[in-house]
C-alpha cells in the first residue's frame, strides 16, 4: 500500500454531514497536501513548504480531496 494512502483514508473517515438543532446541515471534510522527501537536499523547511503548496492547490480545486507533491 503506498504510503500516501493514509491521507486518502482519513480524508473517507472524516466526510460527514452534521444537522445541530435542525439548521442547514453542515458538512465537514478533509483537504491534505503531501509532499515527499525527494532528495538529500530537502529539508524539513521544503517539505512542509511543498505539503503547504500542496494543501492550498487541494482547496483551490474543489476541496474534499489529497494532492500529492506540488513542487
Amino acid at each position: 500500500m503506498p504510503s500516501w494512502w493514509l491521507s486518502v483514508c482519513v480524508r473517507l473517515l472524516v466526510k460527514k454531514t452534521f444537522e445541530i438543532n435542525g439548521q442547514r446541515p453542515l458538512t465537514v471534510t478533509v483537504s491534505v497536501g503531501v509532499s515527499f522527501n525527494e532528495s538529500l537536499a530537502d529539508t524539513s523547511e521544503s517539505l512542509i513548504k511543498r505539503a503547504d503548496l500542496a494543501l492550498y492547490r487541494a482547496k483551490r480545486e474543489g476541496r474534499n480531496r489529497v494532492i500529492l507533491d506540488a513542487a
